[in-house]
């Protein structure tokens, strides 16, 4: 849980590793555009779901691309607040979990 409330509360986003995600990004799109095999499922769902999210690709679309960590940091601000977030666990003693929780989440600022 340290692991997961860290990398919540405290990211790191860099600019390095956001180059290298739009690169990796562009290559994928890239790579399933000449496949017909993803593109024609990905066109039929357009069709038969217009107007709705069951409709819209499932990979990135290019404006996208463009992201900056600005428009990250905004989002993360928009987002990531107190009564949006939710730590859940399974198969464990809710006693325990509670303690962990607040310990590694309770010191949360938005």
């Amino acid at each position: 849980m340290s692991v997961l409330s860290d990398t919540t509360l405290n990211p790191l986003l860099l600019q390095s590793e956001l180059s290298v995600e739009q690169e990796a990004a562009e290559w994928e799109v890239n790579e399933i555009n000449k496949k017909p095999e993803y593109m024609i499922p990905k066109l039929l769902h357009k069709i038969a779901y217009p107007n709705n999210t069951l409709g819209l690709p499932l990979i990135c679309p290019r404006d996208r691309r463009s992201t900056t960590l600005e428009i990250l940091w905004e989002y993360r601000k928009l987002f990531y607040r107190l009564e949006r977030i939710v730590v859940a666990g399974v198969g464990v003693e809710h006693d325990d979990f509670l303690r962990h929780t607040k310990r590694y989440f309770g010191n949360f600022r938005e």
